[in-house]
């Protein structure tokens, strides 16, 4: 009974942690490989923590950098990768107006029979402000893989990645390298 009454209290903020969630999640997946240059900046750092971390990370650029040399030879992989973009976009949009309802339900309770409270008032609004803004930020993401469609952009792209898989490839020998 004890369960119960705690989820009737904690019922606000149990919707909106399952939205943080939800919202996580999707950025997570789309950012998993680090297609954004100052995420894969901070994963790299992050990486350097042990070997078996980098050896991690080595293998995550490796599937980006084969991810991005794709659309140098098939614009199907290019098209897919900003439509998933657009897709994710539009999900997070129907979010932000879903919670832009719930923030305004309290104001139809008076005019039905059963009366609808949310609770405070900003925290939707706060809520849906915030996914907005990473659905901007996806965007952001989807211009720039869009500017991959020529072949030089995309070696470009990938030369630059190399050297990166460079970088932390010596980094795992200077670590694997046993002291002399």
């Amino acid at each position: 009974m004890w369960a119960l009454n705690w989820v009737v209290v904690y019922e606000r903020d149990l919707i909106v942690a399952l939205i943080f969630a939800i919202i996580g999640a999707i950025v997570w997946d789309i950012l998993k490989t680090g297609s954004v240059a100052g995420v894969r900046q901070l994963r790299n750092r992050l990486s350097d923590v042990s070997v078996s971390r980098l050896r991690k990370r080595i293998s995550q650029i490796e599937t980006y950098r084969d991810r991005i040399a794709s659309f140098g030879s098939s614009d199907k992989a290019l098209y897919l990768a900003v439509l998933q973009h657009v897709v994710v976009m539009l999900a997070m949009v129907s979010m932000a107006i879903l919670l832009l309802i719930f923030e305004h339900a309290a104001e139809v309770g008076p005019f039905s029979n059963s009366i609808v409270v949310v609770g405070p008032r900003g925290g939707f609004a706060v809520l849906s402000a915030c996914i907005l803004f990473i659905a901007a930020v996806l965007g952001i993401n989807a211009t720039r893989i869009s500017d991959l469609n020529t072949a030089d952009a995309v070696s470009k792209k990938v030369n630059e990645i190399d050297s990166e898989i460079a970088g932390l490839k010596s980094k795992l020998d200077a670590r694997t390298r046993a002291p002399s």
